[in-house]
């Protein structure tokens, strides 16, 4: 892997224990579900902003959006 990738890697999962630790302090997440669209919402608002956002890639599922990388992060 290349340390492009790492640095992503790393990125995306510093990014995703924040988010989770925000997200428990005003409720729990129910399922994975809600937790790869609010994913999905941050990545598109940080895109947005032209900040450092996570670097899933997502695709239409027809329950939202799902990304499979994020997935596996969270196992």
């Amino acid at each position: 892997m290349s340390e492009t990738g790492i640095r992503e890697r790393v990125t995306n999962l510093l990014l995703l224990l924040y988010l989770i630790e925000k997200t428990n302090t005003i409720g729990d997440l129910e399922d994975e579900l809600k937790l790869q669209k609010l994913v999905f919402l941050s990545q598109k608002k940080l895109v947005k902003k032209g900040l450092k956002a996570f670097s899933y890639n997502f695709f239409r599922w027809k329950k939202g959006p799902f990304s499979k990388n994020l997935r596996i992060d969270l196992i």
